[in-house]
C-alpha cells in the first residue's frame, strides 16, 4: 500500500487512482480555484465515488458526513452514528487519548503524544482505514503511540520564563478553530495567538469566519495579510479579520500588529508565565518562534 496526503487546492486530487480514501472535512476554501462551495463538494463527491473503497469519512464534519453517507462510506468521529466512534476523550498539554469503539464494541485506547481532539479524529481515520485493509488494532495502537508529529502542526519551538511557544500551519477557519479547541482545553493559563492571514483572496472570502474562529483565544494578535504572490485587493487586509473578531467576541483582547516588529514589541510586555503563545498561519509567521523566545530571555 502507498499512502498519499492529497491536497484539494487545485482540484488535482481527483486524478489520483485511489483504492480507498479518507475525507476529513469539506468546507469553503480555495475559492480562488473552485469559485463556490458547490464546486468543492462536487470534487469531493467524485473523489469518493471513484474509489472502490473501503472509504472513511468524518462524521463530525457536516459537509463530509453528508457526502460520505451518500457514497456509502464508513464514518468516524465522536458522533453517535460513527462506525468507528471516539469515546472517553482525555486531553492533556502534550498528549491525547480516547477509547475507540467499532460497531458498539470497544477496541481499546488510542494514545497520541500530541494534543487535540482533531488529532484523535485523524488518528481514528488512519486506524479505521488501516483496519479495513487488514491491519490489527494493536498494530495501529503501537504506531500511533510513537507518532513524532510533523513540522508546523502544533510544533513546539521552546519554553522560556514559563511561556510555551508553539507554531502551527492552520490558515482556514476550520483548522484555526480545531487548533484553538486543542489549546484551550490543555491547561495553559492563557492562549495568546499571533495570526497571519494567508492570501488576499482567502481573507476576502473567509475573513469573518477567521475572526470568529479566533474568538476562542484569550489574546489574538492579528498581522497583515501574507500575499503569497497575490496582488492586494482594495479594502482587504488583516484588519478584515481583526474587525470580525472584535464584532464576534468583544471580550477577547484583539491587537493589530501588522508587521513582525509590531508583534514582538507587543509580546515583549504582554507574555507572562503560564501562557501558550501560538504563531499561526501559512506564511512567514512561522519564523517568529525563535524571536519570541529570544525576547523572553533573562
Amino acid at each position: 500500500l502507498f499512502v498519499v496526503e492529497a491536497d484539494e487546492s487545485d482540484g488535482t486530487f481527483v486524478e489520483l487512482p485511489s483504492a480507498g480514501v479518507i475525507v476529513t472535512n469539506v468546507e469553503a476554501d480555495h475559492l480562488d480555484h473552485y469559485g463556490d462551495l458547490a464546486h468543492i463538494e462536487a470534487a469531493f463527491e467524485r473523489f469518493l465515488h471513484q474509489a472502490p473503497g473501503p472509504n472513511v469519512v468524518c462524521a463530525d464534519d457536516p459537509g463530509a458526513a453528508r457526502l460520505g453517507r451518500a457514497a456509502g462510506a464508513l464514518l468516524y468521529g465522536t458522533a453517535a452514528e460513527a462506525d468507528y466512534r471516539i469515546t472517553e476523550v482525555v486531553a492533556e498539554r502534550s498528549a491525547a487519548r480516547a477509547v475507540l469503539v467499532r460497531d458498539g464494541d470497544a477496541l481499546g485506547e488510542l494514545r497520541l503524544p500530541i494534543p487535540g481532539l482533531h488529532n484523535l479524529r485523524n488518528a481514528t481515520a488512519a486506524t479505521a482505514l488501516a483496519m479495513e485493509f487488514g491491519a490489527s488494532f494493536t498494530a495501529a495502537q503501537r504506531a500511533l503511540a510513537r507518532y513524532a508529529g510533523v513540522a508546523r502542526r502544533f510544533q513546539h519551538k521552546g519554553v522560556r520564563r514559563g511561556v510555551t511557544v508553539v507554531d502551527d500551519y492552520a490558515h482556514n477557519p476550520g483548522k484555526v478553530a480545531a487548533l484553538l479547541e486543542a489549546a484551550s482545553s490543555s491547561g495553559w493559563d492563557r492562549v495568546v495567538v499571533v495570526f497571519q492571514p494567508h492570501r488576499f483572496s482567502r481573507t476576502a472570502a473567509l475573513g469573518r469566519e477567521l475572526g470568529e474562529a479566533l474568538a476562542a483565544a484569550d489574546v489574538a494578535v492579528v498581522m497583515d495579510v501574507y500575499a503569497a504572490g497575490e496582488a492586494p485587493m482594495p479594502g482587504v487586509s488583516g484588519r478584515t479579520v481583526l474587525d470580525a473578531l472584535r464584532a464576534a467576541a468583544p471580550e477577547v483582547e484583539a491587537v493589530w500588529a501588522p508587521r513582525r516588529d509590531d508583534v514582538l514589541a507587543y509580546l515583549r510586555g504582554a507574555l507572562t508565565e503560564g501562557d501558550l503563545c501560538l504563531t499561526v498561519g501559512a506564511g512567514d509567521v512561522t519564523s517568529l518562534g525563535p524571536d519570541i523566545l529570544e525576547l523572553l530571555a533573562p
